[in-house]
């Protein structure tokens, strides 16, 4: 796979993730998040491919 396609798959796949962490988020369910690991890396450093994403949040306490 080209450097260029991993990239928009990871990005595609990334996309999907925040959305659904949005959802959360509004819902009243966590507070704040950041994403961490290896995807938040690809920000800073060289294109390479992983398939983790690694969410730190805050919970609101909510039950559901």
């Amino acid at each position: 796979m080209q450097i260029k396609n991993i990239y928009l798959f990871i990005m595609e796949k990334l996309d999907k993730a925040i959305k659904i962490i949005d959802e959360l988020q509004a819902s009243g369910l966590i507070k704040k998040y950041a994403v961490g690991g290896s995807i938040a890396v690809i920000f800073y450093s060289e294109v390479f491919s992983t398939y983790d994403l690694d969410i730190f949040f805050i919970p609101t306490g909510r039950i559901i």
